[in-house]
């Protein structure tokens, strides 16, 4: 009780923008230090191991705490090393001063060389060869050496005795555990209603600001509390910063994001602390091992939008709590498939059968969901009756899936009618062909009966 009332009941919007301006200064640090760390001491090379580092699911507060121990240990034997040092050279210049004047030089002796009339004097060095400038070659500046490259722990600075990639998933995970540190000072100095508040205010700020505002991402992972009803992802304004636009322009010159970078690590982190959270809009930032987390850590989901981004059927059977099984002819208890199914050339009904089964609640609640676009599906290819493919995934590419004119029975957009019964829009593009595929398979499932669809309200379709 003493500490609830310790804490700050409520805010006014004044009040709430200096609270956040104060966090933001922190924020700014924090990217600012960071940034430091991938252009300072990375090379080129690094970052890109940067990038493909995966520190999702990982005990950071372990790692960090770890990596310390370890810097301190080898301090440690580096002190002692450099005393010992230290007193060997003591001694030994004891021992060189006080027997100096009995030690006596040795000289090798060597044959001279002798001076006779008939040596002939050395040969003059020929003359240089006149240099022909190239417009191709550029004159190195002075003092400069182009075989010589700072090596791979110069230009990281890692300390010595540890390596590289270690050095990299510390960082890493110091960052998260900096920002989980201001996290928690937040909820126990703010009462969970002013954190909502602000967090709602911060989302409006970026949400229709045109500008791009620095230590905004990070500003939002700080104030991801168990308490959080809604999170507002933006996959442009991520990482505004110029700095660090520069040290992953290959990454964000392109609008692309890996499942290993930093910010996807953020973004694992908070996550878990959303037990309460209502509203997720995660458009163009979304990843199956993402939806991973929030099947298990959201329950409370009643909307989300996952929009332009690479999700696959794996992240939507994340949020139904449901996994593919693949299971063989022979072991199945089922009775075995006709004719007309084993004559296709579909690799998912020739020889075994996928079934979905429920291993989790998952987002049960989920009310609303937007998938528009995805860019990580991949179906089979189709075939007609006379085996004439229909529709490649491998030769159209991304969001190809809009073109097949049948979706599987066993996709993430069948198993969102399936296992979500509260589902009320369906904003998917191919929500119609969805709702064609489920009956089917409801009509194959209680063997011609009647089909009960569900209680869609909205849905969309582009064929």
């Amino acid at each position: 009780m003493d500490a609830d009332r310790a804490r700050v009941p409520r805010l006014d919007l004044l009040c709430q923008i200096k609270v956040l301006y104060t966090l933001q200064e922190k924020a700014i640090a924090l990217e600012s230090n960071y940034f430091a760390f991938l252009e300072d001491e990375l090379s080129n090379s690094t970052r890109l191991r940067e990038q493909e580092t995966n520190i999702c699911g990982l005990n950071t507060k372990v790692i960090v705490s770890n990596y310390e121990a370890k810097v301190k240990e080898l301090a440690m034997k580096a002190n002692k090393k450099a005393q010992r040092n230290a007193l060997k050279a003591g001694r030994a210049a004891l021992q060189g001063t006080s027997s100096g004047a009995s030690q006596q030089t040795r000289y090798h002796l060597r044959p001279r060389r002798s001076s006779t009339p008939y040596d002939r004097p050395p040969a003059p060095p020929p003359p240089p060869l006149p240099t022909v400038p190239s417009p191709f070659l550029m004159p190195l500046p002075s003092g400069s050496n182009s075989n010589k490259r700072p090596s791979v722990r110069q230009r990281c600075r890692a300390p010595k005795g540890i390596l590289t990639d270690d050095y990299i998933r510390f960082r890493k995970c110091k960052l998260v555990e900096d920002i989980d540190k201001v996290r928690q000072y937040l909820l126990s100095t703010l009462n969970k209603s002013v954190i909502n508040a602000m967090m709602m205010t911060i989302m409006n700020i970026s949400d229709y600001s045109a500008r791009e505002e620095s230590g905004i991402f990070l500003l939002q992972a700080m104030l991801m509390t168990p308490n959080t009803t809604s999170l507002l992802v933006d996959s442009q304004k991520l990482w505004p910063c110029g700095r660090f636009h520069n040290a992953y322009s290959l990454t964000h010159q392109r609008c692309k994001l890996r499942a290993s970078c930093t910010e996807v690590a953020i973004l694992h982190y908070s996550l878990l602390q959303g037990a309460n959270l209502t509203q997720l809009q995660m458009k163009g930032a979304a990843f199956d091992s993402l939806l991973v987390v929030v099947g298990l850590s959201c329950p409370n989901l009643v909307y989300i939008d996952v929009s332009n981004s690479p999700v696959s059927d794996r992240g939507l059977f994340a949020l139904c709590g449901v996994e593919e099984l693949h299971v063989k002819a022979e072991e199945r208890a089922k009775p075995r498939l006709p004719r007309n199914c084993k004559r296709t050339k579909n690799s998912r009904s020739r020889g075994s059968t996928t079934a979905l089964y429920k291993v989790a609640e998952g987002c049960s609640k989920l009310a609303s969901v937007v998938a528009e676009n995805l860019q990580s599906i991949a179906w089979p290819p189709m075939f007609s009756d006379l085996n004439i493919p229909i529709m490649n995934w491998h030769q159209e590419g991304p969001s190809s899936y809009l073109q097949y004119i049948e979706i599987p029975e066993t996709s993430g957009f069948v198993a969102m009618l399936r296992f979500l019964p509260n589902l009320r829009v369906f904003w998917t593009k191919v929500s119609g062909r969805a709702v064609l595929s489920f009956a089917r398979f409801c009509k194959k499932r209680r063997g011609g009966g009647r089909v009960i669809l569900p209680n869609l309200e909205v849905i969309s379709e582009v064929n």
